[in-house]
C-alpha cells in the first residue's frame, strides 16, 4: 500500500497482514465494514461525472484503486459495473486479493485486474487512461512527504475531466484516539503499529495536494467508527474520517 518511495518497514507491516484482509462475513473487519460508505460515495461521484443517472451502473468505467491492499474495495466495485484495476506495493497482500478472487469471488475474475506496481510506475505506462481513480485508506500510511508526489501520481493517470476520490483519516486528536487508542489497542480490530500520528492528513493539505495537481474540488464528506469499530456511518464533519471528490481540469 505504499509509493515506489515509500519505505520497506511500510510495505513489510502490510504483507504481515496475510489472511487478515478478508474476515467472515459475520464478523466484517473495519474495511469491509467501510465498504457500506465507501462504495455507495464512490459510484454516485463518478455517476454524476460521466452524467449518468443516479440509478445507472458503472458499466464500461476504467477505474484505478491506488494501493488496493487485499481487494476489499476493489472487489465491490467491480459489483457496481466497473473495470477495475488494483496496484499495490506489498507482494503478499497483492497474493491475497489474487487468491480472494479466484477462490470467493470468481464472478468477478473478468472485471478485476491486480498488478504489484506502484502509482509512479503504473502512471508512466498508463497516463490519462482512466475514467476514475481512487485511493481508499492509503496515505495515511505513506512518508509525509512522499504523499504530494502520491496524490500527483494519482491525478496524471485520470483522463481530463475524470474523476480523483480519495478517502483517509483527518490528523485530528480526535481520530488518533479513536483508531489509535481505540482500535488498534483496545479492541484490537486493527493491528498494532498500522497508524500514527504523524503520518494522518489534514483534510485541507489533501484538498491542497489535489488542486495543485491540477484538480477542482467538487466535495467532501466525512464518516466514522463507532468505537467498537462495528459501524459506520456518515457524519457532520470531518474530524474522524473523510471523502474528497475531485475532478481532474480538461
Amino acid at each position: 500500500m505504499m509509493s515506489s518511495t515509500g519505505e520497506e518497514n511500510g510495505i513489510k507491516h502490510f504483507n504481515k497482514w496475510l489472511g487478515s484482509f478478508w474476515w467472515p462475513e459475520d464478523r466484517p473487519n473495519g474495511l469491509q465494514i467501510m465498504n457500506k460508505v465507501r462504495v455507495p460515495f464512490i459510484k454516485e461521484a463518478i455517476l454524476e461525472n460521466e452524467n449518468r443517472g443516479p440509478n445507472d451502473n458503472l458499466q464500461g468505467i476504467k477505474i484505478l484503486d491506488a494501493g488496493c491492499g487485499g481487494g476489499i474495495l476493489a472487489e465491490d466495485l467491480a459489483r457496481t459495473g466497473a473495470q477495475i484495476v488494483g496496484i499495490d506495493m506489498a507482494e503478499e497482500v497483492i497474493k491475497e486479493a489474487q487468491t480472494h478472487l479466484k477462490l470467493k469471488s470468481k464472478e468477478l475474475e473478468s472485471s478485476i485486474t491486480y498488478k504489484l506496481e506502484s502509482i509512479e510506475s503504473h502512471q508512466e505506462k498508463n497516463n490519462g487512461k482512466y475514467d476514475a481513480v481512487v485511493s481508499s485508506e492509503v496515505i495515511e500510511h505513506i512518508d509525509v512527504n512522499e504523499v504530494e508526489d502520491f496524490v500527483k501520481s494519482c491525478v496524471e493517470a485520470v483522463k481530463p475531466g475524470g474523476a480523483v476520490i480519495i478517502t483517509t483519516v483527518n490528523k485530528t486528536f480526535f481520530a488518533w484516539w479513536n483508531l489509535v487508542v481505540g482500535a488498534e489497542y483496545w479492541s484490537k480490530r486493527i493491528p498494532k503499529g498500522t497508524h500514527f500520528y504523524n503520518r494522518m492528513v489534514p483534510a485541507q493539505t489533501l484538498i491542497g495536494y489535489l488542486e495543485k495537481s491540477g484538480c477542482t474540488i467538487k466535495y467532501s464528506k466525512g464518516f466514522a467508527f463507532d468505537f467498537n469499530v462495528t459501524r459506520c456511518d456518515w457524519s457532520d464533519n470531518l474530524d474522524y474520517f473523510y471523502a474528497v471528490f475531485a475532478v481532474k481540469n480538461k
